[in-house]
């Protein structure tokens, strides 16, 4: 079973019993403990803070794990964090699936990309500010 959280502006929090991400961790709930993995979708503060970042760590994350963090090029150049980067065309393991990083057009963000989570054989897909969909994201109607 899979538990979808939303947390607030663009957040959400997905649960499975192998897998616990965070996506665009702006929240106004807090998240459940056991965090393996954050995604960002882009730079703007209604994303993105070095402050939810501190606040998730460490008492948030799962206990003797090392938090990952995957975000465009944007990311860095706004909050200068340690981070995977990641661009369109992306795939990330989970431990019961799989992350795909697909290429998105949000309104004044530059880089700002899709996440398409398959975990337990079910499909979610986060669009963050979505202007207009990338010929990528119009495609998935054919999956």
């Amino acid at each position: 079973m899979i538990v979808i959280r939303f947390l607030g502006n663009a957040c959400i929090e997905i649960i499975s019993k192998q897998d616990h991400i965070i996506i665009d961790p702006v929240f106004l709930s807090l998240p459940k403990k056991g965090i393996e993995k954050i995604f960002i979708t882009h730079h703007h503060s209604d994303h993105i803070t070095r402050e939810n970042l501190i606040e998730l760590t460490p008492d948030y994350v799962l206990a003797g794990k090392e938090l990952e963090i995957y975000g465009p090029s944007c990311v860095n150049k706004e909050l200068n964090i340690d981070f995977t980067l990641i661009q369109p065309t992306s795939k990330i393991n989970l431990n019961n699936g799989l992350v795909r990083v697909l290429e998105n057009k949000c309104w004044k963000a530059e880089g700002c990309v899709a996440y398409l989570i398959e975990i337990d054989n079910k499909k979610i897909l986060h669009t963050a500010d979505s202007a207009e969909f990338s010929i990528e994201l119009k495609s998935l109607d054919d999956e």
